[in-house]
């Protein structure tokens, strides 16, 4: 892992892991794998709408318990934290989990699921530098 100032890449990419999209915003649009795609091959990054389905969390006990939006599917979420760009450490494990997805938020910054105890986010923002669990989808 890169320990940096928050974007350990030297210029920044809206394509880092997903070429030719440049949207912002939750969408569903096709992955193009990139050189840079951390997934085995055959597998590409979440989706940046990936887990806007997740309706509400039904409980938690060292990760969340979400409906799926289908029937009363649920699905969970564990929290396994994450390693900070800062120093590289393990944090939040057991109360948090983090994932990322392919969609950028802007040139320094990457769309994730935060999955806290507390109030999840399924549109959260930070440095692409994290260190997140990914969860990827299988061409």
């Amino acid at each position: 892992m890169f320990i940096s100032d928050g974007n350990w890449c030297s210029v920044n990419y809206l394509e880092l892991w997903n070429k030719g999209n440049t949207v912002y915003t939750l969408n569903n649009n096709t992955i193009h794998k990139t050189i840079y795609d951390p997934l085995p091959y055959n597998y590409n990054m979440a989706r940046s709408a990936a887990f806007s389905n997740f309706t509400t969390r039904v409980s938690f006990n060292k990760g969340n318990y979400f409906y799926t939006g289908i029937g009363s599917n649920t699905i969970f979420i564990p929290s396994v934290g994450d390693r900070t760009w800062r120093t590289g450490n393990v944090q939040e494990y057991n109360d948090t989990g983090d994932y990322l997805t392919a969609g950028p938020a802007n040139e320094g910054c990457s769309i994730f699921l935060y999955s806290p105890s507390g109030n999840p986010n399924y549109y959260q923002v930070d440095y692409k530098a994290f260190a997140f669990t990914i969860l990827g989808d299988k061409q």
